[in-house]
């Protein structure tokens, strides 16, 4: 089986008296949107932005199991669906999830119910990424207005974070325990 590392940045748009809930971010807007995209597959880092197609999703959907590493994946997830749908749903049988979120509430003994991507790496000692993104976002400025380089540089930190948050939790899954 083959896995792939995954992350989504999108609109924030979800907010007034047409939201659904109260999450600016809510896939089940129509308001909101896929900006871009990253995946480290095959030791390889692509991306996407406005446009393009996960390589992973592709040979999922042609038959090909993938293991897709995620953090909060049930948001990627969703977004995936709405904007590839009839590609998610070829690809869905041969899609298997390791959510870093969901791995790391187990491992904490389900003490930390929904830890950030930061405080899972702080808590392995992991370096974290420059997140000067929350300050546009914290300003009002609409994910697609913020200057392309910068939020590919965010995502990329995101994609990189999430690999080696699995690395480690895998890791230590995986160790014997006698």
């Amino acid at each position: 089986m083959k896995w792939a590392v995954f992350d989504s940045e999108t609109t924030v748009r979800n907010v007034g008296e047409a939201a659904i809930g109260s999450f600016a971010a809510d896939p089940a807007s129509t308001l909101n949107e896929m900006v871009s995209y990253g995946e480290w597959l095959d030791d390889e880092y692509e991306e996407g932005y406005g446009g393009g197609t996960p390589r992973f999703l592709v040979r999922a959907a042609e038959g090909e199991d993938h293991m897709v590493v995620m953090h909060n994946g049930p948001f990627d997830l969703r977004y995936m669906a709405k904007t590839w749908p009839e590609l998610y749903q070829r690809a869905l049988p041969h899609l298997f999830l390791w959510d870093t979120q969901h791995a790391e509430y187990l491992l904490s003994g389900c003490s930390e119910m929904y830890p950030s991507l930061n405080e899972c790496c702080e808590a392995r000692g992991l370096p974290l990424k420059d997140d000067k993104i929350a300050a546009y976002w914290d300003a009002g400025i609409q994910t697609e207005m913020i200057p392309k380089d910068e939020l590919l540089s965010y995502q990329r930190g995101d994609v990189m974070d999430t690999l080696a948050v699995f690395r480690d939790q895998y890791n230590t899954i995986s160790q014997d325990p006698k």
